[in-house]
């Protein structure tokens, strides 16, 4: 059948080396959601490995939200969602962030990720 949620939020637990206390997971029937207590820093290399990482486990893109939270002279922010589908076990995966560019770099501070199962579109 492939990937389960459970071994999904173990994958992830792994690639971002959590360990129990700087996590929080909220579980629901439908819904697991992965709460960082601390936002997760990422480069744009980092972000970039983490799109190859969930593409490993077998999520394509799917969907962005983002909206402009902050801009000044030299600094801009924006509150964003990526969106992941693993069409093969209907599963969804959202990847909540803020993404800040300042002084040339972006910047990446990953606080959730939400994994939901989906309905079966076929």
């Amino acid at each position: 059948m492939g990937m389960e949620k459970e071994e999904i939020v173990k994958e992830i637990k792994r690639f971002f080396s959590l360990k129990r206390g700087n996590v929080k997971i909220e579980r629901s029937w439908s819904e697991i959601v992965v709460k960082f207590k601390e936002d997760v820093e990422l480069t744009e290399e980092g972000y970039e490995r983490l799109y190859e990482f969930l593409k490993s486990l077998g999520f394509l893109p799917s969907d962005i939200w983002e909206s402009a939270v902050i801009e000044a002279w030299g600094y801009r922010s924006w509150a964003s969602v990526d969106v992941f589908k693993n069409y093969r076990n209907n599963i969804e995966l959202s990847v909540y962030y803020t993404r800040v560019w300042a002084k040339g770099e972006t910047r990446y501070f990953v606080n959730k990720i939400d994994i939901e199962e989906t309905e079966d579109i076929e």
